[in-house]
């Protein structure tokens, strides 16, 4: 079964035997890195993850080359 989450706490419960998680398509990126923390420590699949690790670096490397041209 698919169940549809917008928050980690609507993790609690599910069984991951019979249900699968999809992460809902307005949460950002930090929220979504959370629930798919959550959910891989649950034992639950995640039907629609996304590797956040690229995502989390480009605002970094952005911002530190504006300080370097400062």
């Amino acid at each position: 079964e698919e169940v549809r989450v917008f928050t980690p706490a609507e993790l609690a419960g599910l069984n991951p035997e019979s249900q699968a998680v999809r992460i809902g398509g307005s949460v950002g990126n930090k929220k979504r890195g959370e629930i798919q923390t959550r959910a891989l420590e649950l034992g639950l699949k995640v039907l629609n993850a996304k590797d956040l690790t690229r995502a989390a670096k480009v605002p970094a490397e952005s911002e530190e080359e504006v300080n370097e041209d400062e």
